[in-house]
């Protein structure tokens, strides 16, 4: 009766599994923190095996403490799930699916329902989706990172090397650097102490932030 359950197509690929399950798909990944030592242990590592540590990081630390924080927002927030799903469903209404982060829903999501000021908490899934889409269209993502900031983990020395290192990026005339600029605690490197968009650094495109604000506007 358990294996009746895989009822859909499994696919298998160098980094993940593919899998059908009780009408659900499911993305399996293998997380080998060996691998990570390894690379973290190279003296003259090559250009390859720092992109790769970085992936690696990206991957399996970096969107691990991503999930734990937005499962801590849908645990304390009722209609945060509902406003997630609300807001990627309209992301791929607009043919937009693939070419917005899901991490960046769900941090927009995040930073409505823990920063709400002026405003209260949104209450309702409609308000917040609304809400959603108001950030999206109204806010200045050329002259300003969104910090989201659900637990209080970044201080006020953090958040003005965020927004020192967001301007050096940005360059005098605003047109450098990831469009949608978002930070989360989770990504602050400790190495050199650096503040970088985790999910949003390729991805949208300019273009297609454009078409997000927008219709986000309408």
């Amino acid at each position: 009766q358990g294996s009746s359950l895989f009822d859909g197509p499994i696919n298998v690929s160098p980094t993940h599994i593919e899998l059908g399950y009780s009408g659900y798909v499911w993305q399996v990944i293998v997380r080998a923190d060996q691998e990570l030592k390894m690379l973290s242990d190279l003296r003259n590592p090559s250009k390859d095996a720092v992109n790769l540590r970085r992936l690696l990081i990206k991957r399996h630390i970096t969107a691990s403490k991503h999930h734990f924080t937005i499962h801590s927002l849908n645990t304390k927030y009722a209609a945060a799930g509902p406003v997630i799903r609300l807001l990627n469903r309209w992301v791929a209404a607009h043919m937009l699916s693939g070419l917005m982060p899901l991490e960046a829903t769900e941090l927009i999501v995040a930073s409505v329902f823990t920063d709400p000021a002026p405003l209260e908490t949104p209450a309702t899934i409609s308000c917040g989706f609304m809400r959603c889409l108001e950030l999206l269209g109204n806010h200045d993502w050329a002259r300003s990172p969104l910090v989201v900031d659900p637990e209080g983990h970044i201080n006020g020395e953090d958040r003005a090397s965020i927004f020192s290192q967001f301007e050096t990026i940005r360059g005098q005339d605003f047109k450098h650097g990831p469009p949608l600029y978002i930070i989360s605690p989770n990504d602050h490197c400790e190495e050199d102490d650096s503040w970088s968009p985790s999910f949003t650094k390729h991805l949208p495109e300019r273009v297609i932030m454009g078409r997000i604000c927008a219709l986000a506007k309408r």
